[in-house]
């Protein structure tokens, strides 16, 4: 338990030391109605405590210990007289009040424009009265996922609904939670069987982009050979069974690559059954 300790001595003319007093803090920073408490430590005949206007309670005549809140935020300066041995001592001891309300924080939720359904979310505070430094815990589905960064990046395992919910705390203690939901889609679309057999009906493999993302495509067979590359990019790309030369492939398991133009999304691999 941290402690904010003034010490007063007092010396006699002949240089002895006449008596000690301790007033001591068991929080110097604490929230906005949260409570803290005040001892002092020592022999007085009375004193009197100044806590200050907006704190409950304001005064107190008996050495304690008090156990005081704010209703405001700021710095709030306590103040003491003690009589001992028929001198008045003063002395103060310094609080920090903080305040963070849910309107000062606003939870940002990004989607990763990326196959692998990245979320991107962070927390951006905008109170004056606040206190550093900030600690965060991050729920997905319920389950804690993260309580140490800030932005927060997750990668969902498929596309779905998910609720997402912050919970941040600053110095004094206040805490804030904001709860969103997310929805992750698939970037890319793609079929895991074909049929080009000119019968009208799924005779082409379309991969294609949900948005307005271009990319590329190359079709490899299974043991890893490059079997066609349309050399174009586009936001839909079509392979219809035949190898770069124009032949018509054999049936079988074949594996495609689609790598976006923008390189901070991740490629999308797959595998593509053809059946003639």
């Amino acid at each position: 338990m941290k402690k904010i300790i003034f010490t007063l001595i007092f010396t006699l003319i002949f240089g002895m030391t006449y008596s000690q007093i301790t007033i001591s803090a068991n929080r110097d920073v604490i929230c906005v109605l949260d409570t803290v408490r005040i001892s002092m430590q020592g022999v007085a005949s009375s004193v009197e405590w100044d806590f200050g206007e907006d704190a409950t309670p304001s005064f107190a005549s008996t050495i304690g210990p008090h156990i005081i809140k704010y209703t405001t935020p700021g710095i709030k300066i306590i103040l003491i007289d003690a009589l001992i041995g028929g001198v008045t001592v003063k002395d103060s001891l310094k609080i920090t009040v903080s305040q963070l309300d849910s309107t000062d924080v606003d939870l940002n939720l990004n989607v990763d424009p990326s196959a692998q359904y990245i979320l991107n979310a962070s927390v951006n505070v905008r109170s004056t009265v606040s206190v550093l430094p900030y600690s965060y815990r991050w729920f997905v589905d319920d389950v804690i996922m993260d309580s140490v960064n800030n932005p927060f990046i997750y990668t969902f395992s498929q596309a779905s609904t998910y609720a997402v919910k912050m919970v941040m705390k600053d110095a004094g203690g206040c805490e804030v939670s904001k709860s969103s939901t997310f929805t992750s889609v698939d970037i890319f679309k793609a079929p895991n069987v074909f049929t080009p057999n000119n019968d009208g009906e799924n005779d082409e493999f379309k991969i294609e982009s949900t948005g307005l993302i271009e990319f590329s495509m190359e079709i490899y067979d299974r043991w890893g050979s490059l079997v066609y590359n349309p050399k174009i990019v586009g936001t839909q790309l079509i392979w219809d069974g035949r190898n770069s030369a124009g032949i018509i492939v054999k049936t079988g398991v074949y594996f495609y690559v689609v790598t976006p133009e923008d390189p901070t999304i991740e490629p999308l691999k797959g595998f593509i059954h053809l059946y003639r």
